[in-house]
């Protein structure tokens, strides 16, 4: 653990005597602009990262509404497969009777 400074001193805002802030203890209105400089970055960045998550947003309906409709479609190619698996079954026996006439 690093030791506590000797002075409370080193930590403190000094002024030259002119009244500005010396090199070492940037004053309120540097650390004021600091912070509005920083603040501004972070709120481009939050706006990036909105702008972002409502693309994704958008992509993702998109994604929903084409899996949506994949999935209607495969329901009804599925009962169209159904139905044609039945007729060829149907017409498979019925050859298969016509055939045993014939042969009998």
């Amino acid at each position: 653990m690093p030791s506590e400074p000797e002075s409370l001193s080193e930590h403190e805002e000094t002024e030259d005597e002119g009244g500005e802030a010396s090199n070492e203890n940037p004053s309120n209105a540097e650390m004021m602009k600091a912070f509005k400089a920083m603040e501004r970055q972070v709120s481009g960045k939050v706006d990036e990262i909105l702008s972002a998550v409502v693309d994704v947003k958008v992509r993702l309906t998109e994604a929903e509404e084409r899996i949506s409709g994949t999935e209607n479609e495969i329901v009804q190619l599925k009962a169209r497969n159904d139905t044609l698996e039945k007729q060829v079954k149907s017409m498979a026996d019925k050859l298969s009777a016509s055939s045993l006439l014939l042969f009998s």
